[in-house]
């Protein structure tokens, strides 16, 4: 059974896209997806939604539920090195080495038309995945991380901060909490 969230798109860090270059101008995404990929055929995961089809970015959505992730019914990748290398820190460069474990759960993500900063946006459904860096082995986890979703799927056009979109996820990868 498919729960719905409705949330609204809010700016996010753009580090996932790259145009906060914090690691490289390539950003997070790009670099994680091929490792995602050799994972997933190593463990014969059958992902309803290609990875090479992402977009190199994310879609921040808040939603104001508390939820986190059911491990066994998602997509988890463990031990994945996709940094390895100077970055540029408040102290300027340092050297990283960025092993992390994420999530992917599928999703079903709708936008409906709607008037944002003066223009009408269109409606949109794709498939994806909600993008969830392990908070046990993320940096610096975010207190706001389990209300909010960070939504990797193909480049939706036109897409707004303050629009509203529909996120659909299988009530089993998940569990909700107040």
């Amino acid at each position: 059974m498919l729960k719905p969230f409705k949330g609204t798109i809010t700016q996010g860090k753009q580090i996932a896209s790259g145009l906060c270059d914090r690691y490289t101008s390539e950003g997070t995404i790009k670099p994680q997806l091929p490792l995602f990929q050799k994972i997933a055929d190593a463990r014969g995961y059958n992902l309803p939604t290609p990875l090479s089809s992402l977009h190199h970015g994310t879609i921040n959505c808040v939603h104001g539920t508390n939820w986190a992730p059911v491990r066994d019914k998602s997509f988890y990748f463990d031990d994945v090195t996709w940094f390895d290398g100077e970055r540029q820190s408040h102290n300027g460069p340092e050297y990283v080495v960025k092993t992390e474990n994420f999530f992917l759960i599928p999703v079903l993500i709708k936008t409906t038309p709607q008037p944002v900063s003066g223009t009408m946006t269109k409606a949109h459904e794709t498939s994806g995945y909600i993008y969830l860096p392990d908070p046990g082995t993320k940096e610096n986890p975010d207190a706001n991380e389990y209300h909010r979703f960070e939504l990797l799927c193909p480049f939706i056009p036109g897409v707004k901060y303050g629009q509203t979109i529909e996120v659909y996820v299988d009530a089993e990868s998940i569990h909700t909490f107040d």
